[in-house]
């Protein structure tokens, strides 16, 4: 039985608290497992992170009994999903034992990217030569998300070194769309779309570079948006080697973004500080609307329909809608885009190379770069068992790790 996010919604806290086991929904019964102590007996996968926050504010249910819905959860649906790469369980129960303070999401369960810098938390960036790799200190980005009462309780899948727009590596295996198992959620924060997508939790960390919060938030029917780069804090204590990366979140509520957004605002931005935008603004904006994709193809006629749809509500909204293109050569624009990410995540083989003590030279850049840069793929399509990066693909043609190779996505 096909897999799909109807299902996993099903996968209640109250159902798992009932029957005291988890159902896969291939309809097989998977090993019982113990329900968590005074869990709540409604769903919680019903409520945004602002909602659950209340929830736990009004001591309507404890931040316990959050944490404990999310880790059933992930139990039970993560075998099919291969979402999340790394579980943080004693962390998060410890975090929920102490004080969790004031903050606007105290108590509400997290999960971040497989390059998040934090702590004690390993971070692989889904690359086998950092399978070892475990942060010493934690990131400002996160140091702010986690004083505003965030739990840690996971880590999410990502693309190795975050190249390209599905959720794949060898180190872990691909990540499945929680809408239909048979293909990818995109990426490259594809394992945090398809935990929020899948009704794990209602927020996610992710990182945006060149479309990998966007891209993932499209396949798998959530908001994501890639702030302006300098407004957030830093994720990280380097210069990333794709330097348009920004670190935000997916979520299945606008408010949501907003508020996670404005707590990691960097109080040192240059940038007209925001706040937390919590209504409509009466500002209207001139918005330029394309169809055609970086190489003149078509969309999808159900992609091009919800582009319509779109774009006619932004203008019963007030703003006014203009169909255009930029003046571009968008095929150069993007080749030069792949030359330049392959380029980086060579230099960044290095640095792993020298960080290990095995140095780093001019072949090894040659050989990454010639290895990210390369297509078609070399392996069989007709035998790869990573699924297609959109709803859209033919399931008769999957998707390879190595077969699109566009750009950094990060």
């Amino acid at each position: 039985m096909s897999l799909n996010r109807r299902d996993i919604l099903r996968i209640s806290t109250s159902s798992v608290a009932l029957i005291g086991l988890a159902e896969t929904l291939s309809g097989t019964i998977v090993e019982a497992m113990q329900p968590a102590k005074a869990a709540p007996r409604s769903d919680l996968s019903s409520y945004d992170a602002m909602g659950l926050a209340e929830l736990i504010r009004t001591k309507q249910i404890a931040p316990e009994d959050a944490v404990e819905d999310t880790i059933r959860k992930i139990e039970a649906v993560n075998p099919k999903l291969n979402a999340v790469v790394y579980k943080t369980y004693d962390r998060a129960r410890q975090r929920t034992s102490e004080p969790l303070g004031n903050g606007p999401f105290a108590g509400v369960p997290f999960v971040v990217k497989d390059n998040a810098t934090i702590a004690g938390i390993r971070l692989t960036r889904g690359s086998r030569a950092q399978r070892d790799n475990v942060p010493d200190k934690t990131a400002p980005f996160f140091v702010t998300a986690e004083n505003a009462g965030l739990v840690l309780v996971g880590v999410t899948n990502m693309p190795e070194m975050g190249l390209i727009d599905g959720t794949e590596n060898v180190l872990y295996g691909p990540t499945r769309n929680p809408w239909n198992l048979d293909y990818s959620p995109g990426g490259s924060s594809g394992g945090s779309a398809a935990c929020v997508a899948a009704g794990i939790l209602p927020l996610a960390h992710g990182t945006d570079g060149g479309g990998s919060i966007r891209i993932p938030a499209s396949h798998c029917a959530l908001f994501g948006l890639k702030a302006s780069r300098g407004r957030l804090l830093p994720g990280n204590f380097f210069t990333p080697a794709w330097p348009r990366l920004v670190d935000a979140g997916l979520s299945r509520t606008v408010r949501d973004t907003a508020m996670y957004l404005s707590i990691v605002q960097d109080p040192n931005t240059q940038l007209p500080k925001l706040g937390f935008v919590a209504g409509k603004s009466p500002k209207r904006f001139k918005i330029a609307v394309m169809y055609e994709g970086m190489q003149g193809q078509s969309p999808h006629p159900e992609v091009k329909k919800a582009i319509v749809d779109t774009a006619q509500l932004c203008q019963q909204l007030g703003h006014t809608i203009e169909e255009t293109k930029p003046l571009l050569d968008q095929a150069k624009l993007g080749a030069a885009a792949s030359q330049v990410g392959a380029v980086e995540v060579a230099k960044a083989m290095d640095a792993i190379a020298r960080q290990k003590g095995s140095g780093g030279s001019r072949t090894g850049s040659s050989h990454a770069h010639s290895a990210y840069a390369r297509r078609p793929c070399e392996r069989d399509r007709s035998t790869s068992k990573s699924p297609p990066r959109c709803r859209h693909w033919r399931r008769e043609r999957p998707h390879s790790i190595s077969s699109f190779s566009n750009g950094m996505f990060c």
